[in-house]
């Protein structure tokens, strides 16, 4: 028999319960596994690409079974006793908490309890970088805004190394910050995962895996690890930073939260079958949005300008709002007279959005 306190448990399931994918077509997605070895707890999940482990120490006797995430993490979820009893009674998990509950194991193909697969490597792994808190922060939000919904497209993932880009051709956001010693594509899903342990990532390689390791105490940690993709040479980073660069001359500043009030009341007025195009026309004193058929008009004050131009561009309402939302200053430097793009930017970070001709 193992016994774990309840708090701590519930904290471990909690987190690891972001990493299953819960897709019916990937059987082990919807499985958990738990393991006791040498005084230590882990639990495992994957989304079939990802593999998740959380552990931390414990006093229990080694066990290794597999059962139902789903049914799993909600049991434990909703103890409150001060600890949670587990053992192996008839090839079956017998939890005792509240009261005593009996979950089927997932056997393998011998009919014995299925050990969850280890995919992290068993060779020394080599450190390729630290990514900050903060640095993902950064990533799974002004970053995460121009990535693709098309998942697995090529730009559905991160490009990590020298800079940290995405793109889905219409939108650039791109973190002119290098984190790692070479250039890789990262699954979005690994990222979030990186996101869970509210602290810094030491980020390593081996046998073509990149690994994260997170320490969320002396004992306790997250890993994640993700095979290594092969379609970093064909993501156009130069491209990306040739518009991230681009020399635009004329500059506004203005306060975000009044830009996203206004086009939140104005996408009332936008036609779909317009491409979602508003117009913005640039004064000195202000940027007035309106729908194509001028049906709704409305300003925005502009509290600083440089090489003010008194012009109008159309662009796309949604992209809009989506890469203000993630621009991460409440004022917002906003630089326009391309005939292609305007851009915002934020220190490091710039987003660029294509204009809709």
């Amino acid at each position: 028999m193992a016994t774990f306190n309840t708090e701590k448990l519930k904290g471990m399931v909690a987190l690891v319960i972001q990493g299953a994918g819960f897709n019916k077509l990937l059987e082990l997605s919807g499985y958990i596994g738990i393991k006791v070895q040498n005084g230590v707890l882990y639990l495992n999940t994957t989304d079939g690409t990802n593999y998740m482990r959380v552990s931390d120490s414990c006093s229990a006797n080694d066990f290794d079974v597999t059962v139902d995430a789903e049914l799993f993490s909600k049991l434990i979820g909703k103890f409150n006793s001060d600890t949670v009893d587990m053992d192996i009674v008839d090839d079956n998990l017998v939890i005792n908490g509240n009261g005593k509950y009996t979950l089927g194991v997932k056997p393998n193909e011998t009919g014995a309890a299925l050990s969850f697969p280890d995919k992290f490597p068993n060779v020394p792994a080599e450190v390729i970088g630290t990514i900050t808190f903060q640095d993902l922060v950064t990533i799974s939000t002004a970053i995460k805004a121009s990535l693709s919904s098309n998942a697995g497209s090529l730009y559905a993932d991160y490009y990590v190394g020298d800079v940290v880009a995405s793109t889905d051709k219409v939108m650039i956001s791109r973190y002119a910050k290098k984190l790692l010693d070479a250039n890789y594509m990262l699954n979005r899903q690994f990222v979030d995962l990186m996101c869970l342990g509210n602290s810094d990532v030491t980020v390593s390689k081996a046998d073509n895996m990149l690994i994260a390791d997170i320490s969320l105490s002396e004992d306790s940690s997250i890993q994640i690890c993700t095979p290594i993709l092969d379609t970093v040479s064909e993501f156009n980073v130069e491209g990306i930073n040739k518009f991230a660069d681009l020399d635009v001359k004329s500059f506004c500043r203005f306060k975000k939260v009044q830009m996203l009030d206004l086009l939140d009341r104005l996408a009332l007025f936008v036609n779909k079958f317009d491409d979602g195009a508003v117009t913005l026309h640039f004064t000195e004193d202000y940027i007035e949005v309106s729908s194509l058929a001028n049906s709704g008009i409305e300003r925005v004050e502009i509290t600083e300008f440089k090489n003010a131009e008194d012009i109008s561009i159309k662009i796309n309402i949604e992209r809009l709002r989506n890469q203000l939302k993630a621009y991460g200053a409440d004022i917002v430097d906003m630089y326009y007279g391309s005939d292609v793009c305007i851009k915002l930017v934020d220190g490091d970070i710039s987003q660029v959005i294509a204009l809709i001709k």
